[in-house]
Order: structure tokens, then sequence, then C-alpha cells
């Protein structure tokens, strides 16, 4: 298991690019406000509807959800699972948007139907289970709080039932 660890968290290196001093500086200003959403009811949410795992978490002062989509093959085998950003009102995607997690950027939306997609996919979800993150869309930057993470989100080889590539 540590090895798949190790490999994922290395996969998740190459895949996406490192911080720049500029983001490295975004991170610390954006810690300023990790106590402020620490203290406020920001979690991760499980739900389950026609064969298909959604984990989210709402950023409500920004009207914007981060869904990260899990469809079973029984559900659907033509989907894969990606990561997306939605508006809560108008359940539009947000075409382009990023997470930063430990100086590891990742632009979004994905999908995990390639071997990189995949990679990048599994050890996102391991980064956001022990690690805040940070995510950049439009001009906005929030903190993605780990605080219910490591017992929403799942955990690769263990009731793993996502479809991935």
């Amino acid at each position: 298991m540590k090895k798949i660890l190790v490999l994922l968290v290395l996969t998740f290196l190459i895949g996406c690019d490192g911080a720049s001093d500029k983001e490295s500086q975004t991170n610390d200003n954006a810690s300023i406000e990790l106590k402020k959403l620490e203290e406020s009811s920001t979690k991760w949410v499980e739900g389950f509807a026609q064969g298909n795992f959604e984990y989210s978490i709402n950023f409500n002062d920004h009207n914007v959800r981060l869904t990260i989509n899990c469809p079973t093959e029984e559900g659907n085998s033509e989907s894969h699972s990606d990561v997306a950003l939605y508006n809560i009102d108008t359940s539009n995607p947000i075409s382009k948007f990023s997470i930063n997690v430990n100086g590891v950027t990742c632009e979004g939306p994905f999908v995990a139907n390639t071997r990189n997609g995949t990679n990048d996919f599994l050890s996102l979800l391991e980064a956001l289970r022990e690690n805040n993150a940070i995510l950049n869309f439009n001009g906005v930057k929030v903190i993605i709080p780990k605080s219910n993470a490591n017992k929403v989100l799942p955990i690769y080889g263990k009731k793993f039932d996502c479809n991935l590539d």
C-alpha cells in the first residue's frame, strides 16, 4: 500500500505543475482565511444517485460547488470519474479552475479517462484527504479545507467503486 501511495504522489507531482513563488505567497495569504473557514460549516458531503457517487464541497460565499464525480460501471460504464466546479444557482460548469495542494497545481476540470487523468484524479483525492488546498477560479482564490475529507473522500483500493480509465 505504501508503494502505491508513493507512486500516486510522484505521479501527481509529475502530472501537475509545481507552484511558482507567486503561488507560494498566495498560500501564505490564504492561510489567514483558513481559520475562518475551519470555523464555518464548509464540509465535504457524499451522495449517490443513478449509479454515481458524488463528493462535493460548497463555497456559498462564492456561489460555487467543487464536485468529484465517481460513476460506477453498474451505473453508466460510459462515464468516467471527474473533478468539476459548478455555479450553485445555475448548475453551469465553470470551464477553467485550478487546485493547488502543497505547491502542486492541477488545472481543472479533468476526467479520469486516460492514464494521466486517472493518476491525477487518484493523487488529488489522496492530497485532498490529507491537506488543505487552494481553489482558484475567475480570479478568486478560496481554501478547500481538509475538514472531514479523510472520512468522506474514497480511498483507492478500499471499496473504491469509481469508474476510471
